[in-house]
C-alpha cells in the first residue's frame, strides 16, 4: 500500500508541476504579447508569472538556456521546435520533481 501512495504522490506532483509550469509560461507569454509593440513596461502580473515560470522550469529547461548557442543551433536543425517533442524538456523537468517528492515521502515514512 505504501508503494501505491508513493506512486500516487509522485504522479500528482508531476501533473501539478507540469500544469503550473506550462500555465505560468503561457500566462507570462500572453501578457507580454498583449503589450507587444506598445513600449509599456511589464506589469506586476507578468513579472510574477515570468519569475514563477523561471522557478518551475528549473533545472532541465533552465539548464538548456545556459547551453552554448552552437547546441541550440544543432537542436534547431533537427526540426524539434514546434512539434510535440518540444515539450520533452518540460515533461522531464516535472518528472524529476515528481520523483524527488516520491523519494522524500519514502524517506520520511522510513523515519517513523
Amino acid at each position: 500500500m505504501a508503494l501505491d501512495r508513493r506512486w500516487l504522490l509522485g504522479a500528482g506532483i508531476f501533473a501539478m508541476h507540469f500544469a503550473l509550469q506550462i500555465g505560468t509560461l503561457l500566462g507570462a507569454f500572453s501578457l507580454g504579447m498583449g503589450r507587444f509593440g506598445t513600449g509599456e513596461p511589464a506589469g506586476n502580473a507578468e513579472t510574477v508569472l515570468a519569475a514563477a515560470s523561471g522557478i518551475l522550469t528549473f533545472p532541465i529547461v533552465w539548464g538548456m538556456g545556459v547551453l552554448p548557442k552552437s547546441f541550440h543551433n544543432a537542436v534547431s536543425g533537427l526540426g524539434i521546435a514546434g512539434t510535440i517533442l518540444g515539450y520533452v524538456p518540460f515533461v522531464l523537468n516535472s518528472a524529476i520533481w515528481g520523483m524527488i517528492a516520491q523519494h522524500a515521502y519514502g524517506q520520511l515514512k522510513k523515519r517513523k
